[in-house]
């Protein structure tokens, strides 16, 4: 995955902890309401932290493209990392001449130019970590610029914190003004 230069210093963190790892699971919800999670290669992590991958736009992972959720495992060195945003069909030529792999070949035959190849452009909100020798989990908060006066006026809206590792993770308990995460 080609990683560029990030705008702040949470989506450098993200960068850091992802580096390497070379595949997500697209976690989204289905026409049925089922939660699906399917493997997916992760091409190119932009300078605005979005998260660059191939698909095809007849995928049913095309039409639900909110909420979705990207998590990142790194079982040798104890890193475990859970991304929630959303996602966007873009159609780009270009950037798929750029971002091309012959991996890719097997699902796009016909290469960069395969009539129903797009990319999916994943936007993070939120993200948390969990470093397993260490005991700790770490949420990266407000990775997009702040959208309310109050996220404004909060110093802690950007802020990396230590958050108590939990086994499961409950919404309510992490809602509040300085925990509150950014949406698009």
């Amino acid at each position: 995955m080609n990683i560029e230069t990030q705008e702040t210093a949470d989506l450098n963190q993200l960068a850091s902890l992802i580096d390497g790892m070379s595949i997500a699971m697209l976690s989204g919800v289905e026409r049925d309401g089922s939660l699906v999670s399917r493997p997916m290669t992760p091409l190119e992590m932009d300078g605005d932290g979005a998260l660059w991958f191939f698909t095809d736009v007849r995928s049913e992972k095309t039409e639900r493209l909110i909420p979705l959720n990207l998590s990142f495992s790194n079982e040798a060195n104890s890193i475990y990392v859970s991304i929630s945003g959303h996602g966007e069909v873009v159609r780009d030529r270009e950037h798929v001449k750029r971002l091309w792999t012959p991996y890719a070949k097997p699902w796009f035959l016909e290469g960069p130019e395969s009539p129903y190849l797009v990319l999916l452009k994943f936007v993070p909100h939120s993200a948390d970590y969990w470093d397993a020798p260490h005991s700790k989990m770490m949420r990266l908060v407000a990775m997009n610029p702040p959208t309310s006066a109050a996220e404004r006026s909060d110093p802690e809206s950007n802020a990396l914190r230590p958050v108590p590792r939990p086994t499961r993770r409950f919404e309510d308990a992490v809602r509040t003004p300085s925990a509150r995460r950014a949406h698009a």
